[in-house]
């Protein structure tokens, strides 16, 4: 009896913690990025960006290099739902490379679904840990060529 008290006890005081790889921690932050876009969730989805991330929106002209362009893009983006709402998005199908410990990338297939359109778009994340944190430090996605 006073193993399984010990047991317990221990189990109470020194949780185990699951912890992924590189793969899955960026995976992780993948999900939550498509997770924030559909809930048009604006600081869950400017809090996965790295301060000095670079940014390519799928309709920017021009490219991001800080938080305000990151916000911006989102603000509008999310804003103009009112007229055109996302259904649903979801990640089709990707391709990840280990950079190293604390550097992942991530690129392939994701669609946004609309009432009455499907955007078909590609995508390449660079996701890095830095100070223990998984962000985003680079973000393309351009619609796919018709097929």
């Amino acid at each position: 009896m006073l193993k399984i008290a010990l047991c317990v006890v221990s189990l109470v005081l020194f949780p185990i913690t699951a912890a992924g790889g590189p793969k899955e921690d960026a995976q992780a932050v993948a999900d939550k990025f498509i997770a924030s876009f559909v809930a048009a969730d604006l600081e869950s989805t400017v809090g996965l960006f790295a301060p000095d991330a670079l940014f390519w929106g799928t309709t920017m002209g021009e490219l991001g290099t800080a938080p305000e362009a990151v916000r911006k893009y989102f603000a509008a983006s999310y804003a103009a739902r009112a007229n055109t709402p996302v259904t649903s998005a979801r990640i089709v199908d990707g391709a990840t490379t280990i950079l190293s410990d604390d550097a992942v990338l991530i690129a392939g297939r994701w669609q946004v679904e609309r009432p009455n359109a499907i955007s078909a778009l590609r995508y390449t994340f660079v996701i890095h840990r830095k100070a223990g944190q998984w962000k985003i430090a680079h973000l393309h996605s351009s619609p796919r060529p018709a097929q």
